[in-house]
């Protein structure tokens, strides 16, 4: 179900069968008949295909060739064009740090030193249990009766995976942070386990073994204090270590993705119907507002060359695009409005 849904999926079974080789190698006994081919990869090899066929009705009238061009659609992908410490980049390689400076940028520092720290002490944990010495049989069904859990070793597999992935030069540059999304349940869970295992190392009695719950919410305070501050732009909200919006402005950091930030403009832009120039605005964002009932009515897109109105997204390789509205609207330079979180510019409405 989760292949049907996103391609990330197809690394699932490839990460747990890494889990699961490290369990048995740890276990420091050779496997049993019962682990060779055990029940969980079987299911997987054997349901997913049908599953992600008869939940995808797009592959139904000629599974091969439509399996194929899905495959070219991902591997020939075109290459978005991202801001990286002022520099422009729209073809490979990035950087091999830009996922980890993102996610220092993106993600609430406390958070994520948390998560750091959990994943150290849970993996070395992991790797100092052995299994007790009356271990019951491995089974077909459960391969891993007995042994420790590791669940250390997990998180960093699918904490670390999707990170070191997007770093290889060979991938395309898609975007930005959404691209290692799945990674951040399994920091969650690194930080929460270390969160716990501070505090029972320091054991606190009386009155102050309510501390680890009291303190808790001040933990959480500056991500929803980000989270609040920067909606409805939270596509260009950077964690206060990073100096928020204005502080990623400074280091040449990007400043949102695909037209975000539009909905506050849609005031002005009902007061001059007619055509609108819609820049970097995807044309499927602009049917779902219409859907929604919120695209301001008589407002329709059109090209520069006939737009009575023109919307600016601050990009660093917009530059180009904010000259041609300026030419287009007689050089006047100044926007009706602009859209702005902590000053930083995001988008600009143009008109005569």
């Amino acid at each position: 179900m989760a292949i049907s849904i996103k391609h990330n999926a197809l690394f699932i079974p490839v990460l747990l069968g890494l889990h699961y080789l490290a369990c048995l190698a740890l276990a420091g006994r050779r496997p049993s008949r019962g682990q060779l081919l055990p029940l969980p990869f079987l299911s997987m090899a054997v349901l997913a295909p049908p599953t992600v066929l008869a939940l995808w009705p797009w592959l139904w009238s000629d599974p091969l060739v439509r399996l194929g061009e899905y495959v070219e659609f991902h591997r020939l992908h075109a290459y978005y064009n991202t801001e990286y410490f002022h520099i422009n980049y729209n073809q490979p390689p990035l950087p091999w740090s830009y996922p980890f400076v993102l996610t220092w940028a993106t993600v609430p520092t406390a958070l994520l030193l948390l998560a750091a720290l959990g994943l150290v002490l849970a993996v070395r944990q992991d790797l100092s249990d052995r299994p007790s010495a009356d271990i019951p049989p491995a089974r077909f069904t459960a391969p891993l009766r007995g042994h420790p859990a590791r669940d250390g070793l997990l998180w960093a597999l699918f904490g670390l995976f999707p990170l070191v992935l997007i770093s290889l030069p060979t991938i395309p540059i898609f975007g930005g942070t959404k691209h290692w999304l799945t990674a951040y349940p399994f920091l969650a869970l690194a930080a929460a386990f270390a969160y716990v295992t501070l505090w029972r190392a320091v054991a606190p009695t009386g009155r102050a073994r309510h501390l680890p719950a009291a303190l808790l919410p001040l933990l959480l305070v500056p991500a929803l204090w980000s989270t609040l501050h920067g909606h409805p732009h939270n596509l260009s909200q950077y964690a206060p270590l990073a100096g928020g919006a204005r502080g990623a402005a400074d280091l040449g950091l990007l400043r949102g993705f695909w037209g975000s930030s539009v909905l506050p403009l849609f005031g002005d832009m009902s007061q001059r119907p007619g055509p609108l120039y819609v820049h970097d605005l995807h044309e499927l964002a602009r049917l779902q507002y219409e859907r929604e009932g919120r695209w301001p009515p008589g407002v329709t897109a059109a090209p520069l060359s006939r737009a009575r109105t023109g919307l600016l997204f601050h990009e660093r390789h917009m530059l180009s695009n904010e000259v041609d509205l300026w030419n287009h609207f007689n050089n006047n330079s100044a926007p009706l409005n602009v859209v702005t979180l902590d000053d930083v510019p995001l988008t600009s409405l143009y008109g005569k």
